[in-house]
């Protein structure tokens, strides 16, 4: 998923009862308001051996965001040189809303531009990641 825009997950936007799995890919130069490579209002991701990465996001979640309620699954994921416009102090790498869940297994967050790499209001597991 390369070079797109949206107001809303400039790759991939996933709401309600959705869940969708993303394996082997990469997800990058893509650009939104909230979550420029993926953004998550409800639903489900479970994204495995991917890279997300150079995705802008003119406030928060410049690689990915989740919104109200939700969870992401990643598992073995580089997410690197994700960045927000704005420079706002929320996440560029992964947000974390309220009620939303993130689980992070064996992944890589680095060079968060201008913001936290990661930024949480909801909760998670992490496990052996290098952040």
């Amino acid at each position: 998923m390369y070079d797109n825009y949206s107001d809303e997950g400039g790759a991939l936007y996933i709401t309600g009862t959705s869940s969708s799995t993303f394996e082997q890919g990469k997800i990058s130069y893509n650009q939104a308001s909230d979550g420029a490579g993926v953004a998550i209002d409800q639903g489900a991701l479970y994204l495995t051996n991917a890279a997300v990465y150079c995705n802008t996001a003119v406030t928060d979640g410049g690689g990915i965001f989740m919104e109200t309620s939700g969870s992401v699954t990643l598992t073995n994921v580089g997410l690197y040189k994700n960045a927000s416009a704005t420079g706002v102090t929320h996440a560029v790498g992964v947000y974390v809303g309220t009620s939303t869940t993130l689980y992070m297994y064996n992944s890589v967050v680095q060079e968060a531009l201008n913001a936290y790499a990661l930024y949480g209001a909801g909760s998670g597991t992490l496990s052996y990641n290098n952040v």
